[in-house]
This record gives C-alpha cells, sequence and structure tokens, in this order.
C-alpha cells in the first residue's frame, strides 16, 4: 500500500468512526430524553465536540490501524488487535 493509498484509508476510517460515534451518542442522548434528538443534536455535536472526537483520534492507535473503521469509535491509546495500515 503507497502512502497516498494509505491516507485515504485513514481518512475512511476517521469518517466511519466519527459516523459511529455520533450515531451512538445521538442514540443515548435520545433514550435520556425519550425522543429522538434529530439533526439538530447532530449538528450540535459537529459545532461542540468534532474537534474532540478529533483530538482523541489522532491520539488513538485506531488512526493507523486496518481495523480503525470498524471500532475506531473507541478512540484505543492501546489495543491489542491493533494492525499498521
Amino acid at each position: 500500500m503507497d502512502d497516498v493509498e494509505k491516507k485515504c484509508r485513514a481518512f475512511q476510517n476517521f469518517l466511519k468512526s466519527q459516523v459511529h460515534y455520533v450515531e451512538e451518542a445521538k442514540y443515548f442522548e435520545g433514550i435520556n430524553k425519550n425522543y429522538d434528538p434529530g439533526e439538530k443534536y447532530i449538528l450540535d455535536w459537529i459545532t461542540s465536540q468534532a474537534s474532540v472526537f478529533r483530538e482523541q483520534w489522532d491520539a488513538s492507535k485506531c488512526k493507523l490501524c486496518t481495523s480503525g473503521g470498524d471500532c475506531g469509535d473507541k478512540l484505543k491509546k492501546f489495543c491489542e488487535g491493533y494492525k499498521e495500515l
């Protein structure tokens, strides 16, 4: 895998993990409020939390792992299943 492919795969993993993370956060928010918080929740999350997610992603092993798109939303700093891209 060349450098460009590696960067593309890493970015795909990031996007997939971030989407899963925010969808899960929205789901739990809905449980707490007993209604679907809707798209507004996602837009508010992007404004207030996306940069925090990115910092945690950059500090995690997930960003350079072949499985990063599958379990990257866990933002692990240490992972037994880590396999470098």
